[in-house]
């Protein structure tokens, strides 16, 4: 049996987070014994001890940033050396860097969740995100295997580093809800509902996407925007009778649970887990036409996802896609999801590469 060992930041409810515990949760335990090293004092103890539930070893070092972490990094290659794992498996550049040493006594595999070309110099800046992004390559060469979270990403990485592949991400919807009704938020029962669930960024253009909105809803339209970040304020100003600002939910399936279409106007993503959430949802989609948006609708072209759009289309795309979903059957979307995009599909590839690096 194959000891792994998954270092991250925190475990909370965002993408990288999900992916690892979907990992955790999911893979082949008479194959391989699993447990997690959290860096961060981050972490969202409901999830932490639910794992501990599923009998897996978690060790949170709590420490309260980055400068932190890397003033101890010695002390924590030897907390990582202790677990005698066979294989070590990071997420993010911290983590990244935490096993790119010599020292540390295994085989080494990261998962890159985004564009980093794109997401490093959106989130900080042209210098220091260029800066970041020669860092990251760097400390990727130490590494025995590179997985991105989408074939788009992969494509920008490529002919930078070696051992390179890529696995999409999965989840399991949970499809039980509390059963939210549209009266609950002021909409009628057969408006027509789009819906966004993400962090309120620069990069995510939500403002600009209420924009788009705002110029073509029709009379039974309705736009959701869900969740939270340094624009909430800002966003909050555009709330109307037919663009409802809800703010953060613990509860988004149920929200989902009442829409028709998914939407995303994101400047770059790695591979959204939002997206694959609203999938199993049975939501159609609207995305900008990102590469790792577009990389949705070519998995397989015998299912209609819905559309991508660019500044000038938009219009043009949403009226194509409500003429379309007259005619569609929803229930492959939720079928596409469990073929393509579910956990299980994610863990077997993973799993695979785990084998494979045991191997050598």
């Amino acid at each position: 049996m194959a000891r792994v060992l998954y270092i991250i930041n925190y475990l909370k409810n965002s993408g990288p987070s999900r992916v690892v515990l979907n990992l955790l949760k999911t893979i082949n335990k008479s194959k391989f014994e699993v447990s997690i090293i959290t860096l961060k004092n981050d972490d969202d103890e409901k999830i932490i001890n639910e794992l501990k539930q599923l009998s897996i070893d978690v060790i949170q070092l709590k420490y309260s940033n980055n400068k932190e972490i890397v003033k101890n990094t010695t002390k924590i290659r030897k907390c990582i050396n202790s677990k005698n794992a066979d294989i070590i498996h990071s997420h993010g550049i911290i983590p990244d860097f935490i096993i790119s040493s010599d020292v540390i006594c295994a085989k080494k595999i990261t998962t890159i969740h985004n564009n980093m070309f794109e997401d490093y110099i959106l989130s900080y800046g042209k210098f220091k995100g260029s800066l970041m992004c020669k860092i990251h390559l760097i400390i990727l060469k130490k590494i025995d295997k590179i997985v991105c979270c989408s074939k788009s990403s992969y494509a920008s990485l490529e002919n930078c580093v070696k051992n390179i592949t890529y696995i999409r991400n999965g989840s399991d919807i949970d499809k039980t809800t509390n059963k939210i009704l549209r009266k609950d938020i002021g909409i009628p029962r057969d408006a027509f509902v789009y819906i966004y669930c993400g962090v309120l960024t620069k990069g995510k253009r939500v403002i600009e996407l209420i924009d788009k909105f705002n110029n073509s809803l029709k009379a039974n339209e309705y736009l959701l925007i869900l969740g939270n970040g340094p624009l909430y304020e800002e966003v909050m100003k555009y709330s109307s009778d037919h663009i409802k600002v809800l703010g953060f939910q613990k509860n988004v399936m149920d929200f989902y649970s009442i829409s028709n279409v998914y939407v995303s106007n994101s400047s770059s993503e790695g591979f959204s887990m939002s997206i694959i959430e609203a999938l199993g949802c049975n939501l159609y989609l609207l995305l900008s036409d990102i590469p790792s948006h577009k990389e949705c609708f070519f998995i397989d072209n015998e299912v209609y996802l819905g559309e991508y759009f660019n500044d000038d289309n938009f219009l043009e795309k949403k009226n194509i896609l409500t003429e379309k979903i007259k005619v569609e059957h929803k229930v492959l979307l939720r079928n596409f999801q469990e073929k393509y995009l579910s956990s299980r599909a994610m863990t077997n590839e993973y799993e695979r590469e785990y084998s494979s690096l045991v191997r050598k």
